[in-house]
């Protein structure tokens, strides 16, 4: 069941080039998978609901038994998980992670592009073609990423995260499904800041109403949380009581102890 970084999984053509599998990408810290049962229940409903499979899946106990053998129990590392159907078991492997402390403290740098959403937007599968050419070229642009927006210019997601803008005082995000992949860190974020009083709901948005937003931030369970500071080159305001609150939170990724 386990692949270490040495390892090479073999996988039948047909189940690569089809793209019919499910991944799962899990922040650790000091030999611990974050959040691992919210993505564990996400990466079951995806096999069950997309192809009425239920493939085996490690519970937290082997992952940090995984993490201990690679020689990750302290530091932050990066957790994978990957299955093609009809595989009766998912792959796991963990390497060291570089914690992208820029970022989250410059901010992120998009650019956009129309990727409208489709029947697996509400699934983590390995058929991201699209969005990762797409992710490529903004990097490749100078950019952190590429927004994406549906027609009509509807916000999505990034390739690798969620987004959250602020209007007047309220946090919304785009609906997952059906605009985005409902991200682990999204769905914990909603909650710890209903927790503390924000308003957070899910909501469409234009592009033209985020470029005038009181201000935005992305969610990924390996980047963590982190402020959008410009859209195509126009600079967004930085959301800082909201960052506070983050701040004061110990937030579940990588870096944070």
């Amino acid at each position: 069941m386990w692949a270490e970084t040495r390892g090479i999984a073999r996988f039948r053509p047909q189940e690569v080039y089809q793209g019919l599998g499910l991944y799962e990408t899990v922040g650790c810290q000091d030999g611990q998978p974050l959040l691992w049962q919210a993505h564990a229940a996400r990466f079951s409903r995806s096999a069950q609901e997309l192809f009425a499979s239920s493939p085996e899946l490690a519970d937290e106990g082997a992952v940090r038994r995984l993490l201990l053998a690679c020689g990750l129990a302290s530091g932050p590392a990066a957790l994978r998980v990957v299955w093609f159907y009809p595989r009766r078991a998912a792959v796991v492997w963990a390497t060291r992670f570089s914690v992208p402390r820029t970022l989250r403290e410059r901010g992120a740098h998009l650019t956009t592009a129309l990727l409208p959403a489709h029947p697996l937007t509400p699934h983590k599968t390995t058929s991201v073609g699209p969005a990762q050419v797409l992710h490529r070229q903004a990097l490749a642009a100078g950019f952190d990423g590429v927004l994406f927006y549906a027609h009509e210019r509807v916000v999505r997601e990034t390739a690798t995260a969620n987004i959250f803008a602020v209007f007047d005082g309220e946090v919304l995000t785009p609906p997952a499904p059906p605009l985005a992949l409902p991200g682990v860190l999204r769905g914990y974020c909603m909650a710890f800041l209903r927790e503390r009083g924000w308003p957070v709901r899910e909501a469409r948005f234009h592009l033209d109403e985020l470029l005038a937003c009181g201000g935005a931030f992305l969610t990924s369970s390996l980047s963590g949380v982190v402020p959008v500071r410009a859209i195509n080159g126009q600079p967004l305001p930085f959301p800082a009581e909201l960052f506070k609150v983050f701040q004061g939170g110990n937030l579940p990724v990588p870096g944070n102890r």
